[in-house]
């Protein structure tokens, strides 16, 4: 079943392609973030995955270079991110040489080409017609349509489903780490694990809050369904940096969106409130990944079935011992792998002393995996991003783009509690957009002209 539909994700694509680009990018943007890894076909351990998304994006390389025989990098450059872009290349370059004793380096960095570099170069300049920048930017609302309601629907149904259905068995070793938290099945859909879920949730939440103001309430109905799917996730950090970014989001837009928006969903909670109490399970089921984040920051709820990961912040802030333990045995080029047995890092707690097993923290994984070289490369990408990118929004003061550029914010901000793991897809579909819809408004008349949405 699964490898039937994924000859027919691949089929549609190509006959769209085929046909008709701007409707292949439109579906492109609509699955590619959402796509799950064990959706795929193996050729070898050597080799990368062919996943539905990466098929995907190759079919769309090849019919790129076809018809412009190069690779286009002027966009980056005018946006002031060639340089940090570049500096990325290079130490990845290096830390390929440096580690090219590890079995998996090479396919790590075959990924990075693919789902980064190229990713980046090919979609931005695709995406340089408004009339396409539009569609995608809805296809990937669309998308998360799609996830929040099959997010929701796991905890309800108690499967999940979604992974059932869509995995070819390609390998064993496939992140697909759903598990109950608080006697509650945690939903994941296709991320592989409930926290990316959560992740996706936040990167959307900013943009769908921007959407409001258009005076169409199925915006306030998608927002009310991501935020009750970041719940069901039961990731207490990114329901934190959730809550966070919307009450952020919701200062920055202008008055008439903000009543548009809160007086609802007080309304909805309200609501919610009166209805809960004679719905026991469904109330347990809501609340208690919201009183685990409240405990992180100090509150003292009482939760049945609160697991060993009781304390997020601060079992997270354990790890930072790490830093000093690879500053000792390879502070340059890092470990340059995720074989943990090798590594021999350890974190010494009141309970005593634990090995290595995970790293929860994205900016943490980049040190301890690639050291000082790689740290300081990935850092200055996203100083790019962050600071550079905001001085064009700046300029250009759109609420469409900064509703991206906060779903990229909130990502960064759950790295310092996630690792990546499954996230890159929708974090590098956001940048592209923000990319292109920079360039289109420039391209305005001072960005005064307001663009429409379908």
């Amino acid at each position: 079943m699964a490898l039937i539909l994924l000859v027919l994700v691949l089929i549609v694509g190509l006959l769209l392609l085929l046909s008709n680009k701007e409707k292949f990018l439109a579906y492109f943007f609509f699955l590619y973030p959402i796509l799950p890894e064990y959706f795929a076909v193996s050729v070898s351990d050597s080799l990368p995955l062919f996943t539905a998304s990466r098929l995907l994006f190759l079919m769309l390389l090849v019919a790129y270079l076809l018809k412009e025989k190069k690779i286009s990098y002027g966009i980056l450059k005018n946006e002031g991110l060639w340089n940090p872009f570049l500096l990325l290349i290079a130490g990845y370059t290096i830390l390929l040489v440096a580690h090219l004793s590890f079995y998996s380096i090479l396919k790590t960095y075959l990924n990075f080409w693919i789902e980064d570099v190229l990713f980046i170069l090919v979609l931005v300049d695709c995406l340089r017609n408004e009339s396409i920048w539009k569609k995608c930017c809805t296809a990937l609302l669309c998308g998360g349509l799609v996830v929040f309601i099959g997010g929701i629907s796991e905890p309800l149904v108690g499967s999940n489903y979604i992974s059932e259905i869509l995995n070819t068995n390609v390998r064993t070793n496939i992140l697909m780490s759903a598990y109950e938290r608080y006697n509650t099945l945690r939903a994941s859909f296709t991320f592989g694990h409930a926290i990316c879920l959560g992740v996706y949730c936040v990167s959307l939440l900013p943009m769908i809050i921007g959407r409001v103001g258009t005076k169409r309430s199925r915006y306030l109905y998608l927002f009310a369904l991501g935020l009750g799917c970041l719940l069901m996730t039961i990731s207490r950090w990114p329901i934190a940096v959730g809550f966070i970014i919307i009450v952020w989001r919701i200062t920055t837009v202008d008055k008439n969106t903000r009543n548009r928006f809160v007086i609802p969903m007080l309304a909805f909670f309200l609501i919610v409130g009166i209805v809960l109490p004679f719905f026991p399970k469904l109330s347990a089921s809501i609340m208690t990944p919201v009183y685990s984040t409240l405990n992180a920051f100090g509150a003292n709820f009482d939760i049945a079935g609160t697991t060993k990961n009781a304390d997020p912040i601060f079992g997270r802030l354990s790890q930072l011992q790490m830093i000093l333990q690879t500053l000792q045995k390879k502070p340059f080029i890092g470990f340059g792998s995720a074989d943990f047995d090798a590594m021999g890092l350890t974190i010494r707690s009141t309970g005593g002393v634990y090995k290595v097993v995970s790293i929860d923290n994205e900016y943490l994984n980049w040190f301890v995996s690639y050291g000082l070289i790689g740290f300081i490369c990935f850092l200055n990408w996203y100083r790019a991003i962050i600071f550079g990118l905001k001085k064009k929004l700046n300029s250009l003061n759109s609420d469409d783009l900064n509703s991206i550029y906060y779903g990229l914010i909130a990502i960064m901000l759950c790295y310092f509690a996630v690792d990546q793991l499954t996230t890159n897809r929708i974090f590098n579909s956001l940048l592209v957009l923000l990319i292109s819809g920079i360039k289109i408004y420039q391209d305005k008349q001072e960005g005064e002209i307001e663009i429409e949405y379908e």
